[in-house]
């Protein structure tokens, strides 16, 4: 063996020892079509090859059968490769429900707090679609208006925060009572609502998340006239 070979072989073993000992793994392509990913255990060249794969197998084949060996950066929880873990940040389909709570909303009528309850059906991690009813309170003046609305949802990426948002349209109800002028009818009001929201989405399991939003209201009827604002919110979904 010239002194040329060896330097080849020299190379090469010190290549394999550092894709080795690196946070890697190996993908090993053959002629007949297979991929194997594991790690790189044995490699005598134009002789052998053996990997270890995923699940502990061992395999060994010809160096003539080896179209190529190349490398990817290893993964230590597999997400690549295992849906359950993927799974753990995904609203998954079925029954959905959220407490929103925006204790301090600014308004143009003054500062109001918040409370929403929504239920629905998630379609998918994307989407989701029911309604819910709230309940807002004038600091001020005490003065109670109840929202009940239809509300869509959607989440954006898949990993452990996401963007969220949602739309909520209906109308609300104003037990605010006032007499006519004969003193003797309570008159109440069921008015125009909607609101929306986006935000981040913290998931914690597949069966809850904690959602921080910035969201916007909107009421309009004949008591209230117009009442918008906005402020900071908190969710739990589950």
């Amino acid at each position: 063996m010239n002194a040329h070979m060896k330097r080849i072989i020299i190379i090469t073993l010190l290549s394999l020892m550092a894709i080795v000992g690196s946070n890697a793994q190996n993908i090993v392509k053959l002629k007949n079509g297979s991929i194997i990913r594991g790690e790189l255990i044995e490699y005598v060249p134009n002789e052998k090859i053996s990997i270890k794969a995923q699940d502990g197998s061992i395999f060994v084949y010809n160096d003539d059968d080896v179209i190529s060996i190349t490398q990817e950066e290893r993964d230590p929880l597999n997400t690549k490769h295992n849906a359950n873990y993927q799974n753990k940040y995904l609203a998954p389909r079925g029954y959905r429900g959220f407490i929103e709570i925006n204790p301090f909303n600014a308004t143009n009528q003054g500062y109001v707090f918040n409370i929403k309850t929504t239920h629905g059906y998630q379609i998918n991690h994307k989407f989701f679609v029911g309604g819910g009813m709230g309940m807002t309170v004038d600091y001020t003046f005490g003065h109670v208006t109840v929202p009940i609305y239809a509300a869509f949802k959607g989440n954006v990426a898949e990993g452990p925060v996401q963007f969220t948002y949602g739309v909520n349209v209906g109308a609300y109800y104003d037990p605010y009572a006032e007499l006519d002028a004969s003193d003797e009818f309570i008159v109440t009001d069921t008015n125009f609502y909607s609101g929306c929201n986006v935000g981040m989405r913290f998931a914690i399991n597949p069966d809850f998340a904690i959602n921080l939003m910035a969201e916007f209201n909107l009421y309009l009827g004949t008591s209230i006239k117009i009442n918008y604002g906005c402020g900071l919110g908190l969710g739990l979904e589950f």
